[in-house]
Order: C-alpha cells, then structure tokens, then sequence
C-alpha cells in the first residue's frame, strides 16, 4: 500500500496539492489492498483517556478483523470481534462541557449552567434510546459483537435488533 501511494505521488505530483484527488487515490488503494491486511486478521485495540479536575473518563476499543475467506458468517464477513466500552463520570462530561463554553466567551457561571443543562439532555437522550445506562452518576455504555450475536449494555439482542435499534438514534 505505500509503496503504491508513493508510486502513485512520483507518478503524479499534482496530487500533493489536491487534497480531494488525493484522497479518492487513497481510499482508491486502500480497497484495493484491504483484502491482503485481512489475510493477516489484525486487532486494532485503542485505549482512551480522558482527565480533568473532576476525574477521568476511561474507553476501550478492541476490534479483530477477520479474513472474509476464512468467515463462516453470512452477514458480516469483515469483523471477527468488536469490543466497546465507555465510563463517562457525569462530573467530568460536565467540567469538560464548562471548559468549552468559557471558551466560547461565556461568563463562569453561564457556562456552568449551560454545561449542566447540555449533559442532563444528552443523558436524558442517551437513556431514552437506551444507547447508555447510568449508575453511581457514571454513564456507561458497552458492546459486544462477534458475528451473530450482539450483547449491548448487558441486553442480548440479534444484529438486526441491534441495527434496529442504532438506526432509530442515527437517523
């Protein structure tokens, strides 16, 4: 893949400057050399943290990639496991909330009032489409996938109740 990305720059300079170009050329490879990454079934595992004065929101990202060849499921042949977890201390989502707002230009007060009304509406949505679950004033939301069987905060469900249901929130 770099080395045909290089190729394709040697080849073509106009490309450094022509971001969109550039990117249908990249997007371009990467189909083109994503069935060879997948024979190797790599596992991408992303650990993020967030700190303020108030604590520390703590996720996880776990993905197994499968070998579409190699795949006996029907539905979904790119993912062999997903793993998602989220703890979001509702102090910090709200600390974090007031930090943008005063650097917006709000007075401390406002942007703590404003920080407060934003977080109490996100949980409010989050709790009403069941996306997150709320106990010791921490929200929580976790995910397991591996092909037919998917486990959201704690709720065994089908792939398609699961689409089902995450479509209802993005659309």
């Amino acid at each position: 893949y770099n080395i045909a990305m290089q190729k394709q720059l040697a080849a073509h300079p106009e490309l450094a400057n022509d971001e969109v170009a550039l990117q249908e050329v990249n997007a371009a490879l990467f189909k083109e050399y994503l069935p060879l990454l997948q024979q190797s079934e790599p596992a991408i595992k992303q650990p993020v943290r967030w700190k303020n004065a108030l604590g520390e929101l703590n996720a996880n990202l776990d993905i197994s990639i499968a070998d579409p060849a190699k795949s006996s499921s029907s539905t979904n042949k790119d993912i062999k496991s997903l793993n998602f977890d989220v703890k979001l201390p509702l102090n910090v989502a709200t600390e974090t909330a007031k930090q943008l707002n005063l650097s917006e230009g709000m007075d401390a007060e406002k942007a703590q009032k404003q920080a407060d009304k934003q977080i109490s509406g996100m949980m409010t949505l989050g709790q009403m489409f069941q996306l997150i679950t709320i106990d010791n004033n921490t929200a929580s939301l976790q995910l397991r996938y591996t092909p037919g069987k998917v486990v959201f905060n704690g709720q065994e469900m089908s792939e398609e109740e699961f689409m089902s249901r995450a479509g209802r929130f993005v659309h």
